[in-house]
């Protein structure tokens, strides 16, 4: 545990590029251990804050909240490489879909690796979005789409109760705009997804089952499951497509699965 507090301190020091951001990361990580811990709420839980960064030697700025629990999210993407593909992806021309965007750390991930992308990130949260928007302003190529992704276009029931990140469509909440992976590639006229990552609280039973003749268009996917979808129904949906499946990494915690179509 204490190996795993050290590395996370040497890693807040290597990400911040000046002292003011470096605080910001110890103090608010532990208010968040905190909180977290005791199940206590935040009277600002809305208020974020800026973060000046650098990764692979450029500077970005970056907004997060800490009682929402955006820094554990900024942990495991950049610090844990949740997101990490371990083949190479084609950089040409490559367009990359980020469905379960949140404030927009994933797409800015994908940004970073896959420098001449261009990213559709999807977010159905209204108060993740406008962080999203903010995050990724610094690249015309990012384009943010403040909708649910689901199987067809129309308006479902969206539950924002607890920490951000996990928020879901379901038969309760705040009604919202759904909208297709189809339906975002005749908007932008988009032949085929070099990479797409799902992380969408269990829609993907949804996503993947239905009106799914997308995935003959896509190469690779990047995927968090959630019960009571499992590994079985994913390759029973995936592998019709071409597709095979890389299991996670469990020994380091890499909770995400990894499906493509190159020879790997």
């Amino acid at each position: 545990m204490w190996n795993s507090y050290i590395q996370k301190f040497i890693f807040t020091i290597k990400v911040s590029r000046n002292i003011s951001t470096f605080v910001k990361f110890i103090y608010n990580t532990i208010q968040f251990h905190l909180l977290y811990k005791y199940n206590k709420k935040n009277e600002q839980e809305n208020n974020s804050n800026n973060y000046q960064i650098k990764i692979n030697k450029k500077n970005y700025n970056i907004a997060m909240r800490t009682s929402k629990g955006d820094l554990a999210i900024f942990y495991e993407i950049f610090w844990k490489q949740i997101y990490f593909i371990p083949f190479q992806i084609s950089n040409k021309n490559i367009n990359i879909l980020d469905l379960g965007a949140h404030i927009g750390l994933s797409s800015l991930y994908f940004n970073i690796h896959y420098p001449n992308a261009n990213i559709y990130s999807v977010e159905a949260s209204q108060d993740n979005f406008l962080i999203l928007k903010d995050n990724l302003k610094f690249d015309s190529r990012n384009t943010p789409l403040p909708y649910a992704i689901y199987d067809i276009d129309r308006e479902i029931l969206f539950n924002e109760k607890g920490h951000s990140y996990n928020y879901q469509v379901d038969i309760v909440g705040n009604p919202i705009q759904a909208i297709s992976v189809n339906t975002i590639m005749n908007k932008y006229n988009i032949a085929k997804f070099n990479l797409v990552k799902i992380d969408i609280e269990g829609a993907e039973n949804i996503l993947l089952k239905n009106n799914n003749n997308w995935l003959a268009h896509t190469d690779n996917i990047i995927i968090e499951i959630h019960p009571p979808y499992n590994f079985e129904q994913l390759t029973s949906d995936l592998k019709p497509f071409g597709f095979t499946i890389i299991l996670p990494d469990l020994e380091n915690k890499q909770k995400n699965i990894i499906a493509t179509k190159y020879n790997v």
